[in-house]
């Protein structure tokens, strides 16, 4: 209730209406969650791997909270271990469709070598 409230403050403040609001934020392409399959032995194993490839890597912002989040200039991803079932979860957002493939290419390299390739060609295709 209270963000709604404050939406419709910054809606009466400005003159503006919501669209206009809206259009004044950068679009983004994002990823479906992808929800791998990894069996519970596994997760903090890939989880730990990839988080030391990323910290050899002066390029990009880390983020250690609920798993790896690795940003950079032109978008990020995450991949992070599910509490309740046996998957990691990778989501990935950017500017535009060649950086969302290139950062969703990077993720799944650094899957593979812990993950079957048929698994990772299944959410990481099309």
């Amino acid at each position: 209730i209270y963000a709604m409230l404050r939406l419709v403050e910054l809606i009466i403040k400005s003159g503006k209406t919501l669209q206009e609001i809206q259009e004044a934020f950068p679009q983004k392409i994002s990823s479906a969650e992808m929800r791998i399959s990894c069996s519970e032995e596994k997760k903090p194993i890939v989880v730990s791997s990839i988080k030391e490839y990323f910290l050899r890597d002066k390029d990009v912002e880390l983020l250690f909270i609920d798993g790896v989040r690795v940003a950079w200039p032109y978008g990020w991803g995450i991949v992070r271990v599910s509490n309740t079932q046996p998957v990691l979860s990778v989501r990935c957002e950017a500017d535009d469709e060649q950086s969302l493939k290139q950062i969703k290419e990077v993720f799944r390299t650094l899957l593979s070598e812990h993950i079957e390739s048929d698994i990772l060609r299944k959410h990481f295709e099309g």
